[in-house]
């Protein structure tokens, strides 16, 4: 049994690694298309909202609570080793900047279709690679942001609680800006200076996905986790999870009616904060027995991140362009089998001489 989280010692989170796992799978799903869409597209039709729709949320918050824990719990609050993180941002920024330029076609062919033409079109697609990046590449870019956020707060003495709180706002701005802009009409009226200034925000940033707006209250989550939580019994994270999960599935039903988004996409919620923390709680606090599938999942999970999209975008270009008829069902599992192949070969012959470039794709 674990006392506390980030203070123990010659513990395993094996656990971790396959939850990581298992939401990279529930990512890939939710890039290839809401569950509902997926069944109706193969024959099945579901009226109204899907809860597992919901869950398909939680990999992003999620990811960035675990990156924010490892990266901070053998450092104290008011001890910080910069060393690491500074290695930690510069290897993160290696990985960005790597599977960016990857992904360039897509992104050149992006501003191709653009409608203020070619020129500007590229030229707003190097503007997001400093605000959001490219389509799943956000999150890369929106770590490196949220870790030197609460990095320099921390080193200005500023306590996590507090930062959490600072960073909460920027979450409840999103809250009002993306699944509750109804509310935010009301309390913001349009042209309002508050109104104004969320507009401007929403054409810097064009997506809630930024470090500013999402990662940094999650990061802040996961280092608060580091160092100030200690050991909760699993019946009652069990239950966390559980209630959560039902307030979320609630709370998605209610703003469906109030939602008119001004920033792209309502991927934040207020019950996936909890819902998040306490699934992140119990990937931290179960042990697992040793085994090298853990191993295993720890190395595909993140290459399986970084590469599913090249799987789903080509097969959608087959699709479109050569006729080849697949369904959405068809697309996912061809993504899901191919991003795995492609995953495992990279982590089978990175470690051979000659394909050891492989290795700066993470």
């Amino acid at each position: 049994m674990k006392n506390g989280l980030g203070q123990e010692k010659n513990i395993n989170y094996d656990f971790v690694d396959v939850m990581k796992f298992l939401m990279v799978i529930f990512v890939i799903i939710l890039h290839a298309g809401p569950i509902s869409n997926l069944l109706e597209q193969n024959g099945v039709v579901i009226e109204g909202f899907m809860p597992i729709d919901a869950i398909l949320r939680v990999p992003v918050p999620f990811f960035f609570i675990v990156a924010g824990f490892f990266l901070y719990r053998k450092m104290g609050e008011t001890i910080l080793d910069f060393k690491r993180i500074k290695k930690y941002l510069g290897r993160i920024f290696k990985l960005y900047c790597v599977w960016y330029i990857i992904y360039i076609p897509w992104i050149i062919g992006i501003a191709r279709h653009s409608e203020q033409g070619f020129i500007l079109g590229f030229l707003y697609q190097i503007l997001l690679f400093f605000t959001s990046g490219y389509f799943h590449l956000w999150f890369l870019n929106a770590l490196m942001v949220a870790v030197a956020l609460v990095s320099y707060l921390l080193y200005k003495k500023i306590s996590i609680y507090k930062i959490i709180g600072i960073a909460g706002i920027f979450y409840a701005a999103v809250l009002l800006n993306a699944p509750y802009y109804g509310v935010f009409e009301v309390i913001f009226p349009p042209g309002g200076i508050g109104f104004s200034i969320v507009q401007f925000l929403a054409k810097i940033f064009v997506t809630s996905r930024n470090g500013w707006m999402e990662g940094f209250f999650f990061v802040a989550i996961g280092s608060g986790l580091a160092f100030k939580w200690r050991y909760l019994s699993i019946k009652w994270v069990m239950l966390g999870i559980i209630s959560s999960a039902i307030l979320l599935f609630v709370e998605i039903y209610f703003v469906d009616f109030v939602a008119q988004c001004s920033f792209g996409g309502a991927d934040c919620y207020i019950f996936l904060v909890p819902l998040s923390v306490f699934i992140v709680i119990l990937a931290i606090e179960i042990e697992l027995p040793a085994s090298l599938y853990w191993i295993w999942m720890r190395k595909m999970s993140m290459l399986m991140y970084y590469s599913h999209v090249l799987w789903l975008n080509s097969l959608r270009y087959l699709n479109t362009y050569c006729n080849w008829g697949l369904g959405s069902l068809h697309v996912l599992l061809l993504t899901i089998f191919g991003t795995l192949l492609l995953s495992a070969f990279i982590i089978k012959y990175r470690e051979k001489p000659v394909f050891s470039w492989l290795k700066i794709l993470g």
